[in-house]
């Protein structure tokens, strides 16, 4: 026969025993903020919480060398890890030194970049020089004369378009310039060809 729950004898005193665990457990496809909120007011407002029960005490946050065997919630882990260092503050100095590099890389394109477009501009500027001087050289010069100039100003240019290929010159309004005036020497050795322009010699009597 079974005892009603009166007729079972209870001890006098608390006995001793072991606990048992209790778990909060959620479904998996709970949002993770939902189950974040959750654990966050658990232990956040544990003051009210013993004022309905004192086992609330025994609450505790899960730590990393827990014997856990189910998964933690996204949500909840998120909270158990908020005093953690962040990943800036973690890997700050990888991260500093990688920044200093990157700008030192950085700088040495640019410096080289600068090194470029003057050695560019030098050797522009050298080709204007020398065009310069055979036109002012055939202003002066004598028809027989005009032939060498006209060749030395065809080579000067052939040389300019090779280095604009090899990427020594760049095609902007510096080279546009060379063109225009590369262009006029060789109208000028025309013009004074046509003309039959010489220079007269004169012998001593």
């Amino acid at each position: 026969a079974t005892r009603s729950y009166s007729q079972i004898v209870h001890p006098e005193k608390a006995i001793s025993a072991l606990t048992v665990a209790s778990l909060l457990v959620c479904r998996k496809d709970l949002h993770k903020n939902t189950v974040h909120q959750v654990t966050q007011a658990l232990f956040s407002q544990r003051d009210l919480l013993l004022r309905h029960s004192l086992d609330s005490l025994r609450m505790r946050e899960l730590r990393d060398d827990d014997l856990f065997p189910y998964a933690v919630h996204a949500g909840a882990d998120q909270f158990y890890r908020r005093k953690e260092p962040s990943f800036l503050i973690v890997y700050s100095e990888v991260l500093g030194l990688f920044l200093a590099l990157l700008l030192a890389l950085i700088g040495l394109l640019s410096g080289f970049q600068k090194w470029r477009e003057t050695r560019r501009k030098n050797l522009i500027d050298t080709y204007y020089e020398r065009v310069n001087s055979i036109i002012e050289r055939v202003h002066h010069a004598t028809a027989e004369a005009l032939d060498s100039e006209e060749l030395k100003l065809r080579e000067l240019g052939r040389a300019a378009f090779q280095d604009l290929v090899h990427e020594k010159l760049r095609a902007n309004e510096s080279f546009r310039i060379f063109q225009a005036l590369y262009e006029s020497g060789l109208e000028e050795i025309q013009w004074r060809r046509s003309h039959a322009i010489s220079v007269p010699s004169y012998r001593s009597h």
